[in-house]
């Protein structure tokens, strides 16, 4: 058998397997289990899995369209970043040495929370494991721009960790608005999945007010219902860029039968009404989208924090 024989096989058998099997013929089905299991699904009180480089095709998309459309016209004042649920940081310092990199005259901030102390004290230091840097392959030119590399560990470069800074933040407190600073690009990445409804909806409400009225989110990670009509309401507008690509590799990490992890995320469907909303991960809002967002009460955010003060974290 030859190469090219080979490579049409094995895109036939993910053709067959991935596409026709798992998002088509048992899609329904998988939707309905995974509901079922929603319903009685204990979730993670502290998931802070993350990692370098975690989204190439995000990446691609932030300095490719987003930052055009952010920079284009804009005067000399700071870019700011907001970025929820920062885990360690690696999320944060992978945007530094990728915005670093590709504009390097720009004068960029980014805030990184995250609700648990040892969280933000871990992230300050800037210091990781051969592991957990290598945690997936990532680029050489990434490898060497980010870090100071030594026998046992690496260490962000001090000029991008000038670039950081870190705080504990809640979600789910109701003057969260008014305690961080408005931004140019909001993350709120693989977080909400981790929260029932209810308190997902507070927490997306939360950080809309944030977005500055020509400004980007970025939201993996969440049920693609609430990203749907959430977004929807919101008026943010989905960016169509490598969509498939990008929702795709996010589940590189669920099992085929993505219905039996709460967490799981159905495959992408080209033939789903309104696919471009519900499966994109980056939304652009810019002053023409009149629809002013909708804060959640104070007293429903008290109540949810409230019954469950260290639950929910950012």
């Amino acid at each position: 058998m030859t190469r090219s024989e080979h490579s049409v096989l094995r895109r036939s058998y993910r053709f067959l397997k991935h596409d026709l099997v798992y998002g088509m013929l048992l899609y329904r089905y998988g939707l309905a289990r995974r509901d079922e299991l929603l319903k009685k699904a204990v979730k993670s009180e502290r998931h802070t899995y993350t990692c370098f480089y975690r989204s190439p095709g995000q990446l691609e998309a932030l300095c490719g369209p987003v930052m055009e459309q952010l920079l284009t016209g804009r005067g000399k004042e700071r870019f700011d970043i907001q970025v929820f649920a920062s885990s360690t940081g690696a999320e944060s310092y992978t945007l530094a040495s990728v915005l670093y990199e590709h504009f390097p005259h720009l004068d960029f901030h980014i805030t990184s929370s995250d609700l648990h102390a040892d969280m933000i004290e871990r992230a300050e230091g800037g210091v990781y494991s051969k592991q957990e840097v290598h945690e997936r392959e990532l680029p050489e030119a990434f490898l060497t721009q980010t870090f100071d590399a030594s026998d046992d560990h690496y260490l962000v470069k001090p000029h991008l960790r000038a670039r950081v800074s870190f705080q504990q933040a809640n979600l789910l407190d109701r003057g969260l608005a008014l305690a961080l600073q408005p931004a140019d690009i909001v993350f709120m990445q693989n977080v909400l999945c981790h929260m029932d409804v209810e308190p997902a909806k507070q927490a997306f409400w939360a950080v809309v007010p944030l977005l500055k009225e020509r400004s980007a989110l970025f939201i993996d990670g969440m049920s693609l219902d609430l990203r749907e009509s959430l977004t929807l309401e919101a008026g943010l507008t989905p960016l169509d860029f490598k969509v498939r690509e990008v929702h795709e590799f996010a589940r590189s990490h669920i099992r085929e039968r993505w219905w039996t992890q709460y967490y799981g995320i159905e495959p992408y469907a080209r033939w789903r009404r309104n696919g471009l909303r519900r499966f994109s991960t980056i939304f652009l809002r810019d002053e023409a989208q009149a629809c002013a967002p909708r804060r959640s009460s104070a007293a429903q955010v008290d109540r949810l924090v409230a019954a469950s003060p260290s639950k929910y974290h950012v």
